[in-house]
């Protein structure tokens, strides 16, 4: 099932590569830039427009990756395909008009630049309706049914909460579940939705009777670690795959990710993004979106400047420490808005304090400049 989704994956990925392509020139064949029914031979002929096209195929594949396209999730529905390709078509557009603004570059009209996303959209939701009733019926992208047991306690299997998260896979057939620290008994089917079909000594009998694609661990308490270790060892031989389904390590808002030292895997935990491209495309967009800011907005900041200048006097920028990333401790600058001596003057204001320590605010703080109380707005 994890080949099968990868290849539909791909196949997704190379196709919208295509048709942003295809959408590119279609755009430009509207706007008249190349004939209408002699596009492929001109295309070719014109190498600026086909390395244009591509860079953009490229782009968007990519924004749309920042958004999990091509993950392939059984609930999904297309309302949320299509909501995932607008804001895709909206980052690669922010991008290429970064590229274009910063870069100063003049590759196709305002027409093309402001049609294509429209056109490509088009494109890219044409497909997501049409690849259920064609393309994945092919046997070799089909949904097969995955056939699967548990090796659980019947207290975890009458769990309806966990019993729903393993349910949720999708086209997984559960066939019943293999009581580790029990044999079977009528007690152990009472009132379950699965039928227990043995103990651990039963699993490799089970595994050689029955067609199992899947195994799904999921251990009662952590201390039954060791003791299942055994048994997904037996999985293994038998080139079953096996699922380690644990509460133990359930976070907030930090991510799993595994990794390997060797033969070691490693469970890291992280609460910050891992996605290196799309980490580099922020801090690209970041920063050049601030560079252009501050260049759009200069004279408006030299103002402030030379009005605090006068007004209060130096220093114009208030710099104070903060905490950022992983506790790094960094400067932070900011137009000064209070009196020079507002550190010195706040013990004498504690009393007044409006917000629970070491926060510290009130409504008419004496400390602020009538020029800074206008900036604050």
């Amino acid at each position: 099932m994890r080949n099968q989704n990868l290849i539909r994956s791909k196949i997704t990925q190379y196709s919208d590569f295509l048709l942003t392509f295809l959408a590119f020139a279609f755009t430009l064949t509207i706007r008249g830039e190349l004939a209408r029914f002699d596009f492929f031979y001109k295309a070719f002929q014109i190498q600026e427009n086909y390395f244009i096209g591509i860079f953009i195929a490229v782009v968007w594949i990519y924004a749309l990756k920042l958004f999990d396209a091509y993950s392939i999730k059984k609930d999904q529905t297309l309302y949320e395909e299509l909501w995932i390709l607008i804001k895709g078509n909206i980052a690669g557009s922010l991008f290429l008009s970064l590229v274009i603004f910063t870069g100063k570059i003049v590759i196709f009209s305002r027409f093309v630049f402001f049609v294509f996303p429209l056109i490509n959209f088009c494109f890219l939701a044409l497909s997501r309706i049409m690849y259920p009733k064609t393309l994945f019926r092919i046997p070799i992208f089909r949904k097969t049914e995955t056939i699967g047991i548990l090796i659980a306690t019947p207290p975890i299997v009458s769990n309806q909460d966990m019993m729903s998260i393993i349910t949720s896979f999708e086209h997984l057939k559960l066939i019943g579940y293999i009581h580790y620290k029990g044999a079977t008994t009528p007690a152990n089917n009472q009132a379950l939705p699965i039928p227990c079909l043995g103990g651990a000594e039963d699993l490799a009998k089970v595994m050689q009777e029955t067609p199992i694609d899947v195994v799904y661990v999921i251990p009662e308490e952590i201390e039954d670690l060791n003791l299942l270790k055994g048994l997904m060892v037996i999985c293994e031989e038998q080139g079953k795959i096996v699922h380690l389904v644990s509460e133990f390590f359930k976070t907030l808002t930090a991510k799993l990710s595994v990794d390997h030292i060797k033969d070691s895997p490693i469970l890291t935990f992280s609460s910050t993004p891992q996605n290196t491209w799309a980490l580099f495309i922020k801090q690209f967009y970041d920063n050049t979106f601030s560079m252009l800011m501050l260049i759009v907005f200069s004279p408006l900041l030299i103002l402030i400047a030379i009005l605090i200048w006068l007004t209060s006097g130096r220093p114009i920028l208030f710099t104070q420490e903060r905490v950022g990333l992983h506790g790094r401790v960094f400067k932070m600058y900011k137009f000064r808005t209070m009196t020079v001596q507002a550190e010195r003057d706040l013990p004498r204001l504690l009393d007044k304090n409006e917000r629970e320590p070491p926060a510290f605010k009130i409504s008419k703080d004496p400390r602020v400049t009538r020029l800074g109380r206008f900036l604050r707005k």
